[in-house]
């Protein structure tokens, strides 16, 4: 089972912790970005986030708006959605980030954290 992902709204860079079960479909995760500070909005950006091993720094998964696994819902209000997935990596803890390259040319990484892969109790 999955950790329940609301929908999480930003301002400036918070780290939030994400938890998935190995071999499980991941819920959808919405992010919205709130930054009074940088009023740039979605429009044409592209989104990557990347899953490395925490201690290697190997990429282990990469999801993109190019690819079309990470959705831009709403460009105005800075809402884009992780569209789910199966998780397929080796049970432990890595670390993720999140990184828009807006349409003026300008990179910001706006959340990353650790991404936790927990054994199911149920399986072969």
């Amino acid at each position: 089972m999955n950790e329940a992902c609301e929908p999480k709204v930003y301002e400036y860079f918070v780290p939030y912790h994400i938890r998935v079960m190995q071999n499980d479909s991941t819920n959808n995760l919405q992010f919205q970005l709130k930054d009074p500070y940088f009023s740039q909005g979605l429009e044409d950006a592209t989104i990557k986030m990347q899953i490395r091993d925490l201690t290697t720094d190997a990429l282990m998964k990469e999801l993109s708006t190019e690819d079309g696994t990470i959705l831009i819902q709403d460009a105005t209000e800075c809402i884009f959605d992780v569209l789910p997935y199966v998780c397929d990596l080796n049970v432990k803890v890595y670390k993720y980030d999140i990184q828009i390259t807006y349409n003026n040319g300008m990179v910001k990484t706006r959340f990353k954290d650790k991404y936790t892969v927990l054994k199911d109790v149920t399986h072969d």
